[in-house]
């Protein structure tokens, strides 16, 4: 997978959404957003990740950053769904077809999980 990265972030950006947020964002997902901050995956690299619950493959297609425009901000996806997604959970991607990659805290752990927005289920 090749990611086209977004425009550079600092600590002071990720604190200032962590803050929004109201929780400290995973490390690893910090040490992300400062190497990258999001991108667009390329497409003939994209990853086809398969979701054996929902028996069903999706292909990601971008990654969500800091000070983007609306439709790559991260923030701009959580402000949307802040009812449906809680406010432990961080969208920070999508695949093809606009559902979600989101963070979940759960017993300790973070996980990733998907959402199909379509489904109009709450997290």
């Amino acid at each position: 997978m090749r990611l086209q990265v977004f425009e550079n972030v600092t600590t002071e950006d990720i604190v200032s959404a962590e803050e929004e947020k109201g929780f400290t964002f995973p490390n690893t997902y910090k040490k992300f957003l400062l190497e990258t901050n999001g991108g667009i995956i390329e497409p003939e690299t994209a990853s086809i990740v398969e979701i054996p619950e929902a028996d069903e493959k999706i292909k990601l297609s971008v990654f969500y950053g800091l000070n983007l425009d609306k439709e790559r901000n991260i923030m701009y996806h959580n402000r949307k769904y802040s009812d449906d997604i809680g406010q432990d959970s961080l969208i920070i991607g999508a695949d093809s077809f606009g559902n979600y990659i989101v963070l979940i805290p759960y017993d300790g752990k973070i996980n990733v999980c998907y959402w199909d927005i379509n489904l109009k289920l709450s997290i």
